[in-house]
């Protein structure tokens, strides 16, 4: 069981997470949804998939984060991987991709800590289109 997307970008991530733990925030109110933060290190990947990968992954992330309606938490099950994402009603929806065998308990726990510290990091109007 493992987490699978990491590294930083900017606005730094919230201190819940460690610096190995995969997920991404989105900004889900209109479409498309904009990629606020993430983690992702793809190091594992070969160099010449690398790209794709994480270009896969972005995309997916974008299209579970739109179709999450506000309040909502699911777990999408895409080839080997999950996407557990919780929408709220502030207009973000976050996103931690996993293995099949991750709790999907304790991701949405975690999911629920990381977007309470991004939101009271970042008010809305940091962060709003």
């Amino acid at each position: 069981m493992k987490l699978l997307y990491i590294g930083v970008r900017s606005p730094p991530p919230p201190q819940a997470l460690s610096t190995n733990t995969p997920f991404q925030i989105l900004r889900n109110e209109d479409k498309p949804a904009v990629e606020l933060c993430a983690e992702r290190d793809l190091s594992s990947y070969s160099r010449f998939t690398r790209t794709s990968v994480g270009e896969f992954m972005s995309l997916f992330c974008r299209t579970v984060a739109e179709r999450t309606r506000p309040g909502q938490r699911q777990d999408v099950e895409e080839q080997s991987y999950t996407f557990h994402a919780y929408a709220r009603s502030e207009g973000v929806a976050g996103i931690i991709i996993s293995d099949q065998e991750y709790p999907a308990l304790v991701a949405h726990q975690l999911l629920s800590k990381v977007l309470d510290e991004f939101l009271a990091r970042y008010p809305r109007s940091a962060w709003s289109g």
